[in-house]
């Protein structure tokens, strides 16, 4: 089965569902957030797709870790580490859009992209790890 697993970094704590910023339109810290965080990740989805020769399947299977680690170094305050399940799968949507853009998935739509997995562990990090098996 093919596949392509790629590191990313955390989403910005502005992503998070809880966030305190939750003002509307295009200049707010939100919407900038996301653009930033979907621009990153479909750089680094990009330069991971071109390693391994990956082409966008019809149906992708999309599994997801988050490394919340907090280890002897300083966290960024601006670093998201969520408490629960359904907040961190919200605060990865730009993540989502940025693995369409960088060429893993064809969409994030129901008909092109299916939720393996998703997991966190605070042993490992911190990042987000994505692997997408194509569905042959």
């Amino acid at each position: 089965m093919r596949r392509v697993e790629v590191e990313l970094p955390l989403p910005p704590r502005a992503l998070s569902p809880n966030a305190s910023n939750q003002k509307r339109g295009p200049h707010s810290a939100k919407s900038i957030a996301v653009g930033c965080y979907k621009e990153l990740v479909s750089l680094m989805v990009r330069a991971g797709v071109r390693r391994g020769g990956w082409w966008a399947p019809g149906v992708g299977v999309v599994w997801v870790v988050g490394g919340l680690k907090r280890g002897g170094f300083r966290l960024d305050p601006d670093m998201y580490l969520p408490r629960d399940a359904d907040n961190a799968v919200a605060s990865f949507k730009a993540g989502f859009d940025g693995m369409v853009a960088g060429g893993a998935l064809l969409a994030d739509t129901w008909g092109h992209m299916v939720l393996g997995r998703i997991e966190s562990t605070p042993l490992l990090g911190p990042w987000v790890r994505v692997s997408v098996e194509a569905v042959e």
